[in-house]
């Protein structure tokens, strides 16, 4: 209950630095205590943190990084932006228990460069999802994310993948263990050979393997070849182009009325199923706070009034 508490605590106090503090900054949560560090210091915070440790960052600014342990890090959202690539190192193909990213923009890539068993990446923006060749991943979930340029899952070496209710620019390469649910796709290439499920494909280039299953899709110019399984699937014959997608082209209200539904009823692409896109935190936010100095027995008491968004 004490570490519940203080999880807790951590997030408010997180709040409160994104909503008053000028400066981004960084808390270590570790076994029930918090330590604060610059924005610049990511680098000694992660090295300070043991497995099982939790990195909160405000919302600002934050240099690229590498995560070498067991640990989970935290952003605020979009506003959380970290300047460069994220690298997922951590030796000993360990599994992890804990979501490794949640909430945060990034502006390069992430990167995997070491084997890793059950991570999870989730409402994180970022350029592309790039692991490693010689990395074995196994049960990775990217969840509630936006993807710009590439997602890379054709390594025969991915064991077990499932993307869900994200939006994704060019799903460029995945192999058969591979499972996109709810998504909104730009491109689909040819190199697909996963499943697809209650999806939105823009552009589906040439595909011949693979199957797609209650998806909506475009033949505006472009087509699937018989190797590639189509079941239930809706198409239309609308023009789309980088600007004018297809997914922005039905509110979730026309794709109900259109009957574009998904096998579990609700409607198709990254706002359908149990927890639609979204890059907002849903963590406790503060929305009232007072701070009083006391002079006599030189304390500091804050009064704190948490909600959950």
């Amino acid at each position: 209950m004490k570490k519940i508490a203080m999880a807790f605590v951590c997030f408010a106090l997180v709040s409160i630095s994104a909503w008053g503090a000028t400066a981004a900054q960084i808390m270590l949560q570790h076994n029930g205590s918090a330590k604060l560090f610059d924005s610049d210091q990511m680098a000694a915070a992660i090295n300070q943190a043991v497995d099982g440790d939790t990195i909160f960052l405000t919302e600002g600014s934050f240099n690229n990084f590498t995560v070498s342990k067991k640990i989970a890090i935290i952003g605020a959202g979009p506003q959380t932006v970290i300047t460069g690539d994220v690298t997922i190192a951590i030796p000993g193909s360990p599994t992890l228990t804990a979501r490794v990213l949640d909430g945060m923009n990034i502006s390069g890539n992430i990167l995997v460069n070491q084997s890793v068993n059950k991570f999870i990446i989730r409402k994180c923006k970022f350029k592309s999802f790039n692991p490693n060749n010689t990395c074995t991943l196994d049960n990775g979930q990217i969840d509630r994310c936006q993807i710009t340029e590439y997602l890379y899952l054709g390594s025969s070496l991915i064991k077990s993948m499932l993307v869900t209710n994200s939006l994704i620019n060019n799903l460029n390469s995945c192999n058969n263990t591979t499972t996109l649910i709810n998504c909104d796709f730009y491109v689909v290439t040819s190199d697909f050979k996963g499943t697809i499920l209650n999806s939105i494909i823009s552009m589906p280039q040439n595909l011949s393997n693979g199957l797609l299953k209650n998806t909506l899709y475009s033949t505006y110019n472009y087509y699937i070849q018989t190797g590639c399984t189509a079941t239930d699937c809706y198409t239309v014959n609308n023009y789309v182009n980088w600007n004018n997608l297809l997914s922005d082209q039905y509110s979730k209200e026309q794709l109900y009325s259109n009957g574009y539904l998904g096998d579990d009823g609700t409607v198709v692409g990254s706002q359908g199923g149990n927890t639609p896109f979204t890059l907002v935190p849903a963590v406790p936010t503060v929305t009232e706070r007072t701070i009083k100095v006391d002079t006599e027995t030189k304390k500091l008491n804050v009064t704190l009034k948490v909600s959950a968004n």
